[in-house]
């Protein structure tokens, strides 16, 4: 699941975990404050599901870059929106790319794994 809007409903973001969320799971989560109520329960629920969080954060990395299992943080002067959304959108695509590429090259061939369809 990717979880990036700041302005989301917490039920909205977290109601795509109705699946099962196994280990080998994989959560990415944007917030340029980094503190995001919906984006921080949402990764909070993948974690508590065994799930590994990726956390794009910028300004001070608030609570997200505290509690995401990994972290890439843009450092950005608080209210810099602009330039830490682009460099988000440009990290979201190579990390597709790279998850996209691995699955193929393992021999994954469930189409739902390879698309944004929900799980």
């Amino acid at each position: 699941m990717t979880v990036r809007d700041d302005r989301s409903d917490v039920k909205q973001t977290t109601a795509g975990f109705r699946g099962p969320l196994m280990v080998q799971s994989l959560t990415s989560a944007n917030s340029v404050s980094g503190n995001s109520p919906n984006v921080i329960n949402a990764v909070k629920l993948a974690k508590k599901k065994g799930g590994t969080t990726i956390g794009l954060t910028g300004f001070d990395g608030g609570k997200l870059g505290e509690i995401c299992d990994h972290v890439i943080h843009v450092k950005s002067k608080k209210g810099e929106y602009g330039p830490v959304e682009d460099i988000h959108m440009i990290m979201d695509h190579m990390i597709t790319s790279y998850l996209i590429m691995s699955l193929k090259k393992n021999g994954a061939t469930d189409k739902r794994r390879l698309t944004k369809e929900p799980f």
